[in-house]
């Protein structure tokens, strides 16, 4: 059998020789097989067999043999309706913070993509103890996080922000462009003495679309294709925190407390969470979108958002330079007459079409069946 050997340096210490966390040394990513051809004679052979007992990793044992003993495995299942683990059809990124059990920052990890074994995986080393870890999918330019000074600051105070203004001007008041496509993840796990504790993260929806299609019934009142048009979405969240706020055993959901983490060595079942939103708060965003018209004379655009909640009320509108072609569409309202509950809701991927009739302004759920949001970036 071929086993493959990790490259990895050791990781640096600190006085008391604990390792510490280095955001660019932190996983290890590259993998070579053995090299079997060439050898010659019995000591070749010989010399094989001590490499590989040396060097290789036996992740399924329980000798301390490996250059790792954590490995943190991250799946996407698009919320229960795959089989498949399916995440790098929708994450190219994934931003890895892990904390100790009194939840302070231990130690960061940017991942790129797959490890040797073809997987999103992340091998590194921690001490024997409990531990949680929370990463976030496709995290970019357009999210900045509050705070993250390893070894002082506590999951409970890190929050993502949105910080991606339409404008060159950066404010808590300036209009925001769209975000990235977040995904999140959440799960606590146990590191013993000995062996390697595989950690299975099942990443969730942490934004929302909104694919906006806009029609007039009457053809002839379509205004004129001025190039300019633009959607705006006002009062939505501007930041979601690390902790979660529910989460999912299988089918099952639960306001999220301390109390129902269990840390497993080797937790492998599915559990989705979804990130606390603090929505409706003290200042929220506007976003605003480019909407393009087609040769029917119909308006499309899309907004990508941080989750919605149930409390908030987004207000949607449609323009044409700084005319705007429609009345606000309380979108609080729609998403209550359509019986969407949106605190809970896993994926919040929606395609509304709006039809103008005069005055009247009539709004529909398109079916979701027939629309996806991509996934590749």
């Amino acid at each position: 059998m071929i086993k493959y050997i990790l490259n990895r340096k050791p990781l640096p210490t600190s006085p008391k020789g604990r390792r510490l966390a280095s955001p660019d040394k932190q996983s290890s990513w590259l993998c070579s097989k053995s090299p079997l051809g060439g050898l010659r004679g019995l000591g070749g052979w010989v010399g094989l067999l001590l490499l590989l007992l040396f060097t290789s990793c036996d992740i399924d044992g329980d000798i301390e043999v490996c250059e790792y003993n954590t490995r943190i495995i991250y799946r996407y299942n698009r919320e229960n309706t795959s089989t498949d683990n399916i995440l790098p059809m929708y994450v190219q990124t994934l931003d890895e913070y892990i904390f100790d059990e009194q939840g302070v920052l231990v130690m960061i990890n940017r991942l790129p993509g797959t490890s040797c074994f073809g997987e999103y995986v992340s091998e590194t080393n921690l001490p024997e103890g409990k531990y949680s870890v929370i990463t976030w999918g496709n995290k970019a330019e357009p999210s900045k996080v509050n705070k993250e000074q390893i070894g002082v600051t506590t999951k409970q105070e890190m929050m993502l922000y949105l910080d991606n203004a339409h404008t060159a001007l950066k404010s808590a008041a300036a209009v925001q462009s769209n975000a990235e496509r977040l995904y999140y993840g959440y799960r606590t796990f146990t590191i013993e003495k000995y062996g390697v504790s595989k950690i299975n993260v099942d990443m969730t929806h942490a934004h929302c679309v909104l694919n906006i299609t806009v029609k007039w019934k009457n053809a002839a009142e379509a205004p004129e294709n001025t190039g300019d048009f633009h959607l705006m979405l006002r009062d939505i969240a501007p930041q979601e925190a690390f902790v979660p706020e529910y989460t999912f055993r299988g089918n099952t959901l639960m306001n999220y407390t301390p109390d129902v983490d269990t840390y497993q060595k080797s937790p492998a079942t599915v559990r989705h969470n979804i990130p606390f939103v603090d929505a409706p708060c003290s200042y929220m965003l506007d976003h605003r979108t480019v909407a393009t018209m087609s040769y029917e004379q119909v308006l499309n655009g899309e907004f990508i958002t941080y989750r919605h909640r149930d409390l908030s009320q987004p207000l949607l509108s449609l323009y044409a330079g700084s005319n705007r072609l429609m009345k606000e569409i309380d979108l609080q309202r729609f998403f209550q007459d359509m019986g969407i509950q949106l605190d809970t809701n896993l994926r919040q991927e929606f395609a509304i079409e709006i039809v103008i009739d005069g005055d009247k302004v009539m709004v529909g759920l398109v079916n979701i069946d027939d629309w996806e949001e991509g996934g590749i970036l």
